[in-house]
Protein backbone atom coordinates (compact mmCIF):
# COMPACT_ATOMS: atom_id res chain seq x y z
CA UNK A 1 0.00 0.00 0.00
CA UNK A 2 1.46 3.39 -1.01
CA UNK A 3 0.21 7.21 -0.31
CA UNK A 4 -0.38 9.15 -3.72
CA UNK A 5 -1.36 13.27 -4.03
CA UNK A 6 -3.74 14.40 -6.56
CA UNK A 7 -3.29 17.72 -7.62
CA UNK A 8 -6.23 19.41 -8.92
CA UNK A 9 -8.07 23.26 -10.19
CA UNK A 10 -10.89 24.18 -8.27
CA UNK A 11 -12.18 26.54 -11.23
CA UNK A 12 -15.42 28.61 -12.55
CA UNK A 13 -18.94 27.14 -11.51
CA UNK A 14 -17.09 24.51 -8.68
CA UNK A 15 -16.50 27.88 -7.00
CA UNK A 16 -19.48 27.35 -5.83
CA UNK A 17 -19.22 23.68 -4.44
CA UNK A 18 -18.64 23.12 -0.52
CA UNK A 19 -15.98 21.04 0.54
CA UNK A 20 -18.41 18.08 1.66
CA UNK A 21 -19.48 18.21 -1.94
CA UNK A 22 -15.93 18.41 -3.54
CA UNK A 23 -15.34 15.26 -1.39
CA UNK A 24 -18.33 13.72 -2.81
CA UNK A 25 -17.29 14.27 -6.27
CA UNK A 26 -13.80 13.05 -5.46
CA UNK A 27 -15.62 9.64 -4.35
CA UNK A 28 -17.78 9.15 -7.31
CA UNK A 29 -14.94 10.10 -9.67
CA UNK A 30 -12.55 7.55 -7.99
CA UNK A 31 -14.66 4.62 -8.42
CA UNK A 32 -15.73 5.37 -11.95
CA UNK A 33 -11.74 5.06 -12.44
CA UNK A 34 -11.67 1.56 -11.38
CA UNK A 35 -8.25 2.07 -9.46
CA UNK A 36 -6.93 0.52 -6.29
CA UNK A 37 -7.90 1.95 -3.81
CA UNK A 38 -7.60 1.61 -0.18
CA UNK A 39 -11.15 2.04 2.37
CA UNK A 40 -11.59 2.18 5.84
CA UNK A 41 -12.35 -0.68 7.77
CA UNK A 42 -15.32 -1.57 10.14
CA UNK A 43 -18.82 -1.03 10.18
CA UNK A 44 -18.75 1.69 7.81
CA UNK A 45 -16.41 1.71 5.45
CA UNK A 46 -15.49 4.71 2.86
CA UNK A 47 -12.58 5.94 0.57
CA UNK A 48 -9.36 7.09 2.64
CA UNK A 49 -9.03 10.64 1.36
CA UNK A 50 -6.72 13.19 3.01
CA UNK A 51 -7.40 17.18 1.76
CA UNK A 52 -4.78 19.66 2.00
CA UNK A 53 -7.02 22.76 3.08
CA UNK A 54 -10.65 22.77 2.46
CA UNK A 55 -11.16 26.03 0.53
CA UNK A 56 -14.42 28.81 0.94
CA UNK A 57 -17.04 28.80 -1.17
CA UNK A 58 -16.52 31.08 -3.71
CA UNK A 59 -13.21 31.41 -4.23
CA UNK A 60 -11.43 29.50 -7.20
CA UNK A 61 -7.93 27.66 -6.91
CA UNK A 62 -5.40 26.67 -8.96
CA UNK A 63 -3.50 23.98 -7.32
CA UNK A 64 -4.96 22.31 -4.98
CA UNK A 65 -4.03 18.72 -3.24
CA UNK A 66 -5.46 15.05 -1.91
CA UNK A 67 -3.99 12.14 -0.47
CA UNK A 68 -5.47 8.80 -1.56
CA UNK A 69 -4.14 5.38 -0.72
CA UNK A 70 -3.38 2.96 -3.53
CA UNK A 71 -3.44 -0.47 -2.59
CA UNK A 72 -1.15 -1.50 -5.47
CA UNK A 73 2.44 -0.49 -4.80
CA UNK A 74 3.18 -1.20 -8.50
CA UNK A 75 0.52 1.06 -9.60
CA UNK A 76 2.75 4.17 -11.31
CA UNK A 77 1.81 7.66 -10.78
CA UNK A 78 1.21 8.33 -14.95
CA UNK A 79 -1.30 5.20 -14.91
CA UNK A 80 -3.68 6.54 -11.54
CA UNK A 81 -3.46 9.85 -13.48
CA UNK A 82 -4.42 8.04 -16.97
CA UNK A 83 -7.24 6.21 -14.92
CA UNK A 84 -8.90 9.21 -13.08
CA UNK A 85 -8.50 12.61 -15.71
CA UNK A 86 -10.82 11.00 -18.24
CA UNK A 87 -13.38 10.94 -15.07
CA UNK A 88 -13.18 14.36 -13.66
CA UNK A 89 -15.45 17.18 -14.54
CA UNK A 90 -13.76 20.04 -16.66
CA UNK A 91 -14.38 22.66 -14.04
CA UNK A 92 -12.73 20.22 -11.37
CA UNK A 93 -9.33 18.89 -13.29
CA UNK A 94 -7.18 17.00 -12.10
CA UNK A 95 -3.74 18.23 -13.21
CA UNK A 96 -0.93 15.92 -11.55
CA UNK A 97 -0.66 13.03 -9.92
CA UNK A 98 2.70 12.61 -7.58
CA UNK A 99 4.36 10.84 -4.53
CA UNK A 100 3.92 13.18 -1.71
CA UNK A 101 7.47 15.13 -0.09
CA UNK A 102 5.54 17.52 2.00
CA UNK A 103 3.20 16.35 4.87
CA UNK A 104 -0.10 18.73 4.96
CA UNK A 105 0.65 19.41 8.19
CA UNK A 106 3.86 21.40 7.24
CA UNK A 107 1.41 23.82 5.41
CA UNK A 108 1.95 27.12 6.81
CA UNK A 109 0.69 29.97 4.33
CA UNK A 110 -1.21 30.30 1.28
CA UNK A 111 -0.78 32.43 -2.20
CA UNK A 112 -3.75 34.79 -2.98
CA UNK A 113 -4.46 36.42 -6.06
CA UNK A 114 -7.27 39.19 -5.89
CA UNK A 115 -9.64 41.95 -7.68
CA UNK A 116 -10.99 44.20 -5.52
CA UNK A 117 -13.17 47.42 -6.18
CA UNK A 118 -12.12 50.15 -4.47
CA UNK A 119 -13.91 52.93 -3.35
CA UNK A 120 -13.24 56.70 -4.96
CA UNK A 121 -11.72 58.18 -2.32
CA UNK A 122 -9.00 55.13 -1.90
CA UNK A 123 -5.92 55.96 -3.22
CA UNK A 124 -3.76 52.51 -4.54
CA UNK A 125 -0.72 53.61 -2.18
CA UNK A 126 -2.95 53.58 0.74
CA UNK A 127 -4.10 50.08 0.06
CA UNK A 128 -0.76 48.68 -0.90
CA UNK A 129 0.49 49.73 1.96
CA UNK A 130 -2.24 48.62 4.10
CA UNK A 131 -1.77 44.85 2.61
CA UNK A 132 1.88 44.71 3.14
CA UNK A 133 2.08 44.43 7.29
CA UNK A 134 0.61 43.61 10.23
CA UNK A 135 -3.47 43.64 10.00
CA UNK A 136 -6.29 43.15 12.86
CA UNK A 137 -8.85 40.95 11.56
CA UNK A 138 -11.88 39.97 13.79
CA UNK A 139 -12.06 36.32 13.38
CA UNK A 140 -15.09 34.15 15.06
CA UNK A 141 -14.48 32.94 17.90
CA UNK A 142 -15.59 29.15 19.66
CA UNK A 143 -19.05 29.10 20.71
CA UNK A 144 -19.20 28.05 25.01
CA UNK A 145 -20.82 25.53 25.12
CA UNK A 146 -23.68 25.25 28.12
CA UNK A 147 -27.34 27.15 29.27
CA UNK A 148 -25.47 30.61 30.00
CA UNK A 149 -23.23 30.38 26.57
CA UNK A 150 -24.64 33.99 24.35
CA UNK A 151 -26.99 33.27 21.13
CA UNK A 152 -24.43 36.05 19.61
CA UNK A 153 -21.43 35.21 17.71
CA UNK A 154 -18.41 36.31 19.41
CA UNK A 155 -15.31 37.46 17.58
CA UNK A 156 -11.67 37.79 18.79
CA UNK A 157 -8.99 40.45 17.30
CA UNK A 158 -5.98 38.47 15.51
CA UNK A 159 -2.79 40.27 14.56
CA UNK A 160 -2.16 38.87 11.23
CA UNK A 161 0.50 39.34 8.47
CA UNK A 162 -0.31 39.86 5.41
CA UNK A 163 3.01 39.91 2.75
CA UNK A 164 1.63 41.35 -0.93
CA UNK A 165 3.70 40.12 -3.45
CA UNK A 166 2.14 42.08 -6.43
CA UNK A 167 0.31 44.91 -6.65
CA UNK A 168 -1.91 46.52 -9.63
CA UNK A 169 -4.63 49.48 -9.70
CA UNK A 170 -6.50 50.81 -12.46
CA UNK A 171 -9.52 53.12 -12.05
CA UNK A 172 -11.78 51.53 -9.51
CA UNK A 173 -10.27 48.24 -9.19
CA UNK A 174 -7.03 46.57 -7.88
CA UNK A 175 -5.14 43.19 -8.83
CA UNK A 176 -3.47 42.33 -5.61
CA UNK A 177 -1.23 38.79 -4.71
CA UNK A 178 -0.99 38.07 -0.81
CA UNK A 179 0.51 35.90 1.22
CA UNK A 180 -1.60 35.01 4.12
CA UNK A 181 -0.76 32.72 6.97
CA UNK A 182 -2.76 29.27 6.73
CA UNK A 183 -2.41 25.97 8.38
CA UNK A 184 -3.78 23.71 11.56
CA UNK A 185 -2.89 26.37 13.69
CA UNK A 186 -4.05 29.66 11.97
CA UNK A 187 -5.69 29.79 9.05
CA UNK A 188 -6.62 33.42 7.70
CA UNK A 189 -8.92 33.63 4.67
CA UNK A 190 -8.65 36.87 2.29
CA UNK A 191 -12.42 37.85 3.50
CA UNK A 192 -11.46 38.84 6.41
CA UNK A 193 -8.49 41.32 4.87
CA UNK A 194 -10.89 42.78 2.98
CA UNK A 195 -13.02 43.45 5.80
CA UNK A 196 -10.23 44.77 7.90
CA UNK A 197 -9.74 47.11 5.05
CA UNK A 198 -13.18 48.40 4.34
CA UNK A 199 -13.34 49.40 7.91
CA UNK A 200 -10.17 51.53 6.97
CA UNK A 201 -10.77 52.94 4.18
CA UNK A 202 -14.49 52.66 3.04
CA UNK A 203 -16.15 49.57 1.32
CA UNK A 204 -14.18 47.14 -0.36
CA UNK A 205 -15.42 44.05 -2.11
CA UNK A 206 -13.77 41.05 -4.04
CA UNK A 207 -14.64 40.71 -7.54
CA UNK A 208 -13.08 37.52 -7.08
CA UNK A 209 -10.18 35.15 -5.23
CA UNK A 210 -8.07 32.96 -6.17
CA UNK A 211 -5.97 30.74 -4.15
CA UNK A 212 -3.54 29.74 -6.56
CA UNK A 213 -1.10 27.85 -4.08
CA UNK A 214 -0.21 26.06 -0.91
CA UNK A 215 3.41 26.88 0.74
CA UNK A 216 5.84 25.01 2.97
CA UNK A 217 7.79 28.07 4.87
CA UNK A 218 9.08 29.79 0.94
CA UNK A 219 8.19 26.64 -0.92
CA UNK A 220 5.23 25.56 -2.51
CA UNK A 221 3.40 22.45 -1.06
CA UNK A 222 4.76 19.16 -2.97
Amino acid sequence: MKTVRLWFKKINGAKYISHLDIVRLFTRCIRRSRLPVWYTEGYNPHLHMVFAQPLPIGMEALKEAVDIKIEDDLCQCDKIFEALSPVMPENVPLIGVTDPVNSFSDISGAEYAMRLSLPDNLTAGELSDFLNGSITVKKPAKKKKGRHSSAQPEFKEIAVSCRLLSFKAEDSTAEATVILPAGSSLNINPPLIIEAASEKFGSISAESITRTCLLVGENELR
